[in-house]
């Protein structure tokens, strides 16, 4: 659920959608997006409870490294470029629960560029 919203505002924001859940033996990577020669990789984030920051923190060194390790897999399976500028962005996301119509909406979003 979080990962359309932050599509979402993501190409509202003018980036280019490349992917989405491209999995690894590592694990997943949740979006892939290209915008101004780059190619970027979102971390999606959400919580009811937790704020913003904190969902940032979750997203520990080790996680680091293995989403560093899942985009040279993507880029050894999908493109020839040699060279390319790689950055590594978080969207975190803030949900409240609607009781009365037993549906989430967002309370915060925020996109943090090159998170780590």
């Amino acid at each position: 659920m979080g990962e359309q919203y932050a599509k979402e505002m993501l190409l509202k924001e003018q980036y280019q959608f490349v992917a989405q859940n491209f999995y690894t033996k590592l694990g997943e990577l949740d979006l892939i997006f290209s915008k101004d020669s780059q190619l970027i990789f979102v971390e999606v984030r959400s919580s009811l409870v937790v704020g913003l920051e904190r969902l940032l923190e979750s997203i520990n060194w080790s996680k680091q490294q293995r989403l560093r390790q899942m985009a040279l897999v993507f880029l050894q399976q999908t493109t020839k470029i040699k060279s390319i500028d790689l950055r590594f962005d978080v969207v975190a996301i803030r949900f409240k629960q609607e009781i009365k119509i037993k549906q989430l909406t967002i309370k915060e979003i925020q996109h943090f560029i090159a998170a780590f």
